[in-house]
């Protein structure tokens, strides 16, 4: 046997058959007028002899009864289309059709290179919706009802020389038996299809019937290497092979096998072992050492490549090629370990962007600077994939430059019930372990797959995926974890607070994420792999936070939210941190918001997933002027070496952009500065002082790190400072409701009130605390408590959680609706004395968390024929509402005014109090 390598093998090959005269005969055009396969280059994980099946395609729509595998069938049928594979058959834009789909026929023409006829052939696909089933020359082959890879082992005799044909039966998404929510319904509610189909069940994913990845020939004689894995093992200096042997018919008892590994860099061969196989389909191992190996990691991408040859009976078999790295990745002690070093996986979310316009797709076209340039650009070090693992070409050039996949089987619930019955269900089992199967053995040896997702967000069947898939995909691959994403597993507990951004969780995050924190088990990672999903409309959500739909801050605001959340995780050292989704924030897609960063949030991510960070923990935003404020400070180093930095603190008057700005550190009200020395891996607390203004305004509070050989990062906070108002004269406060902490603080800040309707001065405020379930009473005098407003009184109405006093004021409370962000109905100028001094972003997340700044949005006559002061989330949601009575007036407020106001503690917040102590001031 000559000892050439299999890629030099089948260059020669190629070049053989490139060389080859191509006649196309009328007879043949007859036939099929695409009989002659051109040998277009495809990625593959394995090398051998192959031939793609990769081109176009002929394929009519249904006919599902019907043996359209028949030559005689299909002519009579007619209405044949093209389509190019890798590709769907049904165009997007037609969803009906593709709702109603039951099947696609696709065939096409193929002829068996010269110097491979007579030899064995095994039929492989990468993916296809939804499954097929598979005839050459009219003889059925196989099937397989999965949508992942796939393998079929020809039966021989049923290739011939010269013209073949193949052809396969898709099933359409009507064609797939499915759960059922309501049988009742009309129509019923069918659930999800008995199968895993990744995303395609979801609004957004694809049901189309297509050949969504590459489709090719191999050949060997007698014996085939069906799956083949290197399991490097770093801390012996071996590798382990563990090889399956397949054929299509009884192997021979005997089996040689050869192997060569090789420096991928310098081809010279640094290990090599002959060894006897026997004829069994069960695993078999061939250990090989590998001195002082060159190791794979994020930095020094070190490969090697495997050339496999076995034989029997004097024959040679079939032989195989691929690179692998020798590199160790686990769960210990609660982290992750790279190679025996912690590592932090900081990333975010691919959704196969390999498919996106198939033809036309900018992604495949410049995979490197995507997910490499741009990704460091981010300071991100790994993605993950979402719905489905990622294709060869990708995977290479992750194991080429360093980026690290968390590869995810296309078993995807999102939280819902798919509605199986449980015949289903064990359908869906079946196929699941099948597909896994199919996944797992195909890119296994790409030393940049670090973890296996099990499924997301799968709480239904959590005791089967927790126990027999992750087994049995541990069985087939023991190098590398796996989890379940939103869900728990044995080694990791990994959550999805989607909403964090949508829903305003500018609070709730912290407590979210303290509380997963306090859950997990000493063994267990903490792993955040999904937030910063957007489920609403984009001006919805920029209308929540910034008042007005089309604000030009919009992009910037979202970036912000980002950088902190990041931060929180950051500050509690989570594991794994995967904001959803990269697709957005890259200049590939025409982005260009700085010559340096394409986006906000790529800038946001440059800072706060950098390795070396020092962050602050700032999360409240309203002080008093001139404070002295104590900040606990991040020191945070992910870096296996010692790092000395330079850490500026700085408060700018205008926004330093998470980079920083150049512009915005001119303007500098205060500075601080210090040296830093970061041990590695390690995450210390420095207490730092900070000086503020004496003056009202809106600043920004910065810590930005300097260190030799990287961009300066940012951690970056709003500051807001605003004085307490003068006291203008005395009032006479008459309060009413059961409100001791509201008269404690009246008392506190030297007011004097009385409690009594009946008392004979005329007062110049009522003040309505805390007053659930009140309603008109001897001790409440509705109609005697609007006398004494419509003679002059002001009736100020504080937060209430109920209301049932109508007959005082006309208007409902609405069950919780709090929000951290509020706006005046009347853009930039004050709508009432009670928000003098009170800009629009002093009602913006008030401080303690959860920030909220209003609740209870009120509604009814009253509102209706009020002046409405203060909205949120929308203009048509009001919490601040005035109403001339009289010479008097009534004032309902749902600011959160006693939350904030009354307690010295850290909920407390001086816009609140200002605006409390405007409404008994003016």
């Amino acid at each position: 046997m000559p000892d050439k390598s299999v890629f030099q093998y089948i260059f020669e090959k190629r070049l053989k058959f490139m060389k080859q005269p191509l006649i196309l005969t009328i007879c043949i055009l007859f036939i099929h007028p695409f009989a002659m396969l051109a040998q277009d280059e495809i990625n593959l994980n394995i090398y051998r002899d192959y031939m793609s099946l990769n081109g176009v395609w002929e394929f009519i729509e249904n006919h599902p009864d019907e043996e359209v595998f028949k030559e005689s069938v299909a002519k009579a049928i007619g209405d044949w289309q093209m389509q190019t594979i890798p590709g769907n058959f049904l165009p997007w834009e037609d969803q009906e059709k593709i709702r109603n789909n039951l099947c696609i026929w696709t065939r096409r023409g193929f002829t068996i290179p010269a110097d491979q006829t007579g030899k064995d052939v095994v039929l492989n696909w990468n993916g296809i919706h939804f499954g097929a089933e598979a005839w050459i020359n009219e003889i059925f082959i196989g099937s397989h009802v999965p949508t992942g890879p796939h393998s079929i082992l020809i039966p021989g005799g049923t290739v011939q020389d010269g013209i073949n044909t193949i052809t396969l039966k898709l099933i359409g998404w009507a064609g797939l038996e499915k759960g059922v929510f309501d049988p009742q319904g009309d129509p019923p509610s069918f659930g999800y299809p008995a199968m895993p189909v990744g995303a395609s069940h979801q609004g957004w994913g694809g049901k189309s019937p297509g050949i969504y990845d590459d489709i090719w020939m191999e050949f060997y004689e007698q014996v085939y290497m069906k799956y083949i894995l290197a399991i490097p093992d770093i801390d012996n200096e071996q590798v382990t092979f563990r090889i399956w042997l397949d054929g299509h018919q009884k192997l021979p008892a005997e089996v040689n096998a050869y192997i060569k590994v090789r420096s991928k860099q310098s081809h010279q061969i640094l290990s090599e072992s002959r060894e006897k196989l026997t004829g069994t389909r069960n695993y078999q191992e061939i250990i090989l050492p590998l001195e002082d190996p060159l190791l794979w990691s994020t930095h020094d991408r070190n490969l090697y490549r495997a050339d496999l040859e076995i034989g029997a009976n004097g024959t040679l078999c079939d032989r195989a090629s691929f690179h692998f790295g020798m590199r160790k990745i686990e769960v210990k002690n609660g982290d992750y370990y790279l190679n025996n070093q912690r590592i932090r996986f900081h990333g975010s979310n691919l959704v196969h962007e390999w498919h996106w316009g198939y033809e036309e797709n900018i992604f495949n076209e410049n995979i490197k600077r995507y997910i490499v340039d741009e990704a460091k650009v981010m300071n991100l070090n790994s993605f993950r994939t979402h719905t489905r693992p990622p294709p060869a070409s990708w995977l290479d050039t992750c194991d080429t430059y360093g980026t690290m996949m968390i590869a995810e089987l296309p078993i995807l619930f999102n939280y819902h019930n798919p509605g199986f019955n449980a015949g289903q269900w064990e359908k869906f089992r079946k196929y699941a372990l099948q597909d896994a199967t199919g996944w797992i053995t195909r890119i296994w040896n790409h030393p940049s797959i670090m973890i296996w997702v099990l499924s997301n967000e799968s709480p239904y069947d959590s005791i089967w995926e927790e126990t027999v898939l992750r087994d049995h995909v541990l069985s087939y691959d023991p190098s590398r974890p796996a989890f379940r994403t939103g869900e728990n597993t044995l080694e990791t507990l990994d959550i999805h607070p989607c909403s964090n951004y949508d829903d305003m969780m500018e609070g709730g995050f912290f407590d979210v994420m303290e509380k997963h924190s306090w859950s997990i088990h000493e063994n267990q990672t903490k792993n955040n792999s999904e937030y910063m999903n957007l489920f609403k409309p984009l001006e919805k959500i920029t209308e929540m936070y910034l008042g007005s739909k089309d604000h030009p801050y919009a992009r910037h605001n979202m970036a912000e939210i980002a950088l902190e959340h990041t931060e929180i995780m950051r500050q509690r050292d989570y594991d794994m941190i995967l904001p959803y989704m990269y697709a957005g924030w890259t200049g590939l897609r025409g982005n260009s918001w700085r010559t340096d960063f394409p986006t906000p949030m790529a800038a946001a991510l440059h800072s706060s997933m950098s390795p070396v960070l020092a962050s602050l923990e700032c999360w409240n935003r309203n002080f008093i002027c001139g404070e002295n404020i104590s900040i606990p400070l991040h020191l945070i180093n992910d870096l296996y070496v010692e790092v000395q930095a330079v850490i500026e603190l700085c408060l700018t008057e205008s926004d330093p952009l998470f980079v920083p700005d150049e512009d915005s550190l001119k303007r500098q009200v205060w500075k601080d500065s210090f040296n830093q020395k970061f041990d590695p891996l390690s995450h210390n607390i420095k207490e730092i002082q900070v000086s503020l203004p004496g003056q009202p305004g809106v600043y920004y509070l910065s810590a930005i790190l300097y260190r030799d050989g990287d961009r300066p990062v940012t951690s970056q906070r709003v500051i807001r400072t605003i004085s307490r108002p003068a006291r203008n004269g005395e009032k006479n406060i008459l309060v009413l409701g059961e409100d001791k902490e509201l008269e404690s603080w009246l008392m506190a800040n030297d007011y004097a009130f009385h409690t009594d309707m009946t008392h004979p001065v005329q007062p110049d405020i009522i003040l309505l605390g805390k007053s659930k379930n009140i309603s008109e009473s001897s001790s409440f005098p509705a109609a005697k408590i609007l006398e004494t407003v419509n003679k002059g009184s002001r009736l100020i109405i504080l937060h209430q959680t109920a209301w049932n006093c109508e007959s005082l004021a006309d208007f409902a409370v609405a069950e919780n609706h709090s929000r951290t962000r509020a706006f005046m109905y009347t853009g930039t100028e004050s709508p009432h004395p009670m928000f003098d001094g009170i800009g629009h972003e002093y009602l913006k997340r008030w401080n303690g968390q959860p920030f909220n700044v209003v609740a209870n949005p009120i509604s009814g006559s009253f509102v209706d024929s009020a002046d409405k002061l203060v909205w949120a989330e929308n203009p048509e949601t009001v919490y601040v509402a005035r109403k001339a009575y009289g010479d008097g007036e009534i004032i309902v407020s749902q600011l959160l005014l006693r939350e904030h106001a009354l307690k010295m503690d850290e909920s407390y917040d001086p816009a609140a109090e200002r605006i409390l102590l405007n409404l008994l001031t003016y």
